[in-house]
């Protein structure tokens, strides 16, 4: 058990929190590693390519005078650059980042020895089922927010820890689902309180973070957007961690409350 965090038992969502900032500092640079490498080289690539199509002709601020052929010729690019980002970013980075946080922050909990390459490897076995896990989420959820939009809050917050189950359990997208549904049950305000309070300090981390590089940047002249990229990417880096952290603690609160969960049955599902 690492120091200053408690065993295994019921938290509030403020304990929840609390254990998930102290089990982050005490293995910041574990997890720092664990997420850089992936998210820095998909940053940078998109501003690259951002920027090459901005400065040749689109002007991403509204006081400078544009042509409108100038802009016509880049605005696509520019539109399919990001789209295409976003893609890569939650089919390919997030379900493998998400397999890896996760999976690191049981073993540090159990005071295991984590490596980058162990950890690599393990979210790569898990990350097709992964893929289809967030996959079935977000489209449970998309088609609850078809539906009136309050069926959608419900989906998103009741299937928020599937792919927890998938990384802890061995377990399939479907039986994921299943599990996130189940455990979550009668705990849906909980849920959400967590959610709300780990994005706002997520929010706020990155918000502060990328200030000076944005500060810099505005003054850097052609170099600034390198400055502002290596910022937004420190920014997204740091709490990335934070957000699946909180997540594994809230699968292991749901479980201890409804099914006797210990660190005796985690040793064992990760190998023991």
């Amino acid at each position: 058990m690492p120091p200053g965090i408690p065993p295994l038992y019921p938290m509030g969502v403020g304990q929840i929190v609390d254990a998930s900032i102290k089990l982050y500092r005490q293995h910041w640079r574990m997890l720092i590693r664990i997420v850089a490498i992936p998210l820095a080289v998909l940053e940078f690539l998109r501003a690259l390519l951002l920027q090459h199509y901005v400065t040749t002709g689109v002007s991403l601020s509204p006081f400078t005078p544009q042509t409108s052929n100038s802009t016509a010729a880049n605005l696509g690019p520019v539109l399919s650059i990001t789209f295409a980002f976003i893609l890569i970013q939650y089919i390919v980075v997030t379900p493998f980042l998400t397999a890896a946080v996760a999976r690191a922050s049981a073993d540090l909990y159990l005071n295991r020895p984590v490596s980058v390459r162990d950890i690599y490897r393990a979210a790569m076995k898990r990350f097709w089922p992964i893929l289809g896990a967030l996959i079935l989420v977000g489209l449970a959820s998309l088609g609850g927010f078809f539906l009136l939009i309050v069926p959608g809050i419900i989906f998103a917050v009741r299937l928020v820890i599937a792919p927890v189950p998938v990384i802890l359990e061995g377990a399939g997208p479907g039986r994921a689902l299943r599990r996130s549904w189940n455990l979550s049950r009668g705990n849906f305000w909980r849920m959400v309180g967590l959610g709300l309070l780990v994005g706002i300090l997520e929010e706020i981390v990155a918000g502060i973070v990328s200030i000076i590089p944005g500060i810099v940047a505005h003054f850097a002249g052609p170099v600034g957007w390198v400055i502002s990229g290596a910022g937004a990417a420190a920014g997204v880096i740091l709490v990335t961690p934070f957000h699946t952290i909180a997540l594994v603690l809230l699968y292991f609160d749901l479980r201890i409350r409804k099914e006797g969960f210990d660190l005796t049955i985690l040793a064992q599902q990760l190998g023991g």
